[in-house]
Parts: structure tokens; sequence; C-alpha cells
């Protein structure tokens, strides 16, 4: 079973957060290219009403894979959208790494990502997951690892965290 995160995929992860927004305090506006989420605006909604929190731009690849999830925080003293992080999607026959890279303001770019983790299936409907953070010698070592079992085939796995943050 190949393991990926498909357009559709972020599609349906954002429905399910948006036809909930009474319980979670945010609103959410997509932008869709055909079935393809583009971006999404996340707005916390308060009593004096709406304001920008966060907005995510999703990439694909020419298989319509999720290759890199940008995110941006609001800053509301400069009114302006600024860089926080970004995950990138690496994919295997037999699952996904994942890498988190975090804006640098002094660069002004995103740096090496300090964690990795990577996803892959090693039985029919079990998923090991493993934890990797750079070490002084840089070189990624283990600092966690959990199986997942999952009784059904038709469902997808979809990180939507912080990567330990």
């Amino acid at each position: 079973m190949e393991v990926i995160i498909t357009a559709a995929t972020v599609a349906s992860m954002f429905f399910n957060m948006a036809n909930a927004p009474e319980q979670s305090g945010f609103a959410y506006n997509a932008q869709m290219n055909g079935n393809k989420v583009e971006t999404v605006r996340v707005l916390k909604s308060t009593d004096e009403g709406l304001f920008n929190k966060l907005q995510y731009a999703y990439d694909y690849d020419s298989e319509n894979r999720l290759v890199k999830k940008t995110v941006k925080r609001w800053n509301s003293v400069a009114n302006t959208w600024e860089n926080a992080y970004e995950l990138k999607y690496t994919y295997a026959p037999d699952g996904y790494i994942l890498v988190r890279r975090d804006w640098n303001k002094k660069t002004q770019k995103f740096d090496d990502a300090k964690q990795m983790m990577n996803y892959k299936m090693i039985m029919n409907n079990v998923m090991a997951v493993n934890t990797y953070e750079l070490n002084k010698n840089n070189d990624y070592v283990m600092v966690n690892n959990v199986l997942i079992m999952n009784p059904q085939e038709d469902l997808h796995y979809a990180v939507t965290g912080n990567l330990g943050k």
C-alpha cells in the first residue's frame, strides 16, 4: 500500500476544519484551484469580529501529492503576513518523510531541518512513525518511534501538527 498525501486529502482536512468553526474559535477561507486547496487563511473569531491569524499555502507535485505546506503568521503591527515555517514531504513507495524548516528572520530564509519524521508502512494496516533530531554532529538520531495500527484499508494518513512544537 502506497502512503501519500494527495490534493483530495488536503481538501478533505480543510472541509472537516471549516465545518466546525464554533468549536474551534476559528474560521477558514480557502482558495481552490479545481480540486486543489492552494491557500487557507485562518481567522480568529471573537465577539469583535474576525482577525487574521495564519495562512497556509500548499504545493503539489505532478501526481497531485502534497510536497510542501508553507505557514505564515499575521503581524498586526506591520499589517502583513510573515513566514513562520514550512513542512516538506518526500515520498517513497512505502511511505514518506516529513521535515519542518523554521523561518530565520536574520537570514530571511528557512533554516535547515532540525527534526525529521519518517512514516513507513511495515505491513498491511501498520505504519511505523520514527522521529529523528539533528545532534551536535549534524547527524539525525532517533528520539521517538511509534506504531500506528489501522484496521481499515480506506483511511489516509496525514500530518497536521507542528512537528514537536
